[in-house]
């Protein structure tokens, strides 16, 4: 699963950037899928490919066009034979 997961809340607009730290020991071979939901459903309603919006090896940070107000995120590690971890929910991130 990915660690330290967290959302930036520093910006006051209808986009949502999440920051993840990869699984520990994980490969390269892994990538990521951004998953939410409205807050009153109780499954995951959209996906998204992490790599589509700039998350890469070295880069696990996304900003996708979708309002942080109105839904709940989960961050899930993929490897390559299409198995995911459990989403993990981003905590609100702390500027120092």
């Amino acid at each position: 699963m990915p660690q330290n997961v967290r959302i930036v809340t520093t910006n006051l607009d209808n986009n949502t950037t999440l920051k993840w730290d990869p699984p520990a020991g994980s490969s390269d071979s892994i990538h990521y899928q951004i998953v939410w939901r409205e807050t009153a459903a109780s499954d995951w309603q959209f996906s998204a490919d992490a790599s589509k919006y700039g998350a890469r090896p070295g880069n696990y940070s996304v900003t996708l066009p979708v309002s942080k107000d109105n839904v709940f995120f989960g961050v899930r590690s993929c490897d390559a034979a299409s198995h995911y971890s459990q989403a993990v929910a981003p905590v609100p991130e702390r500027r120092q």
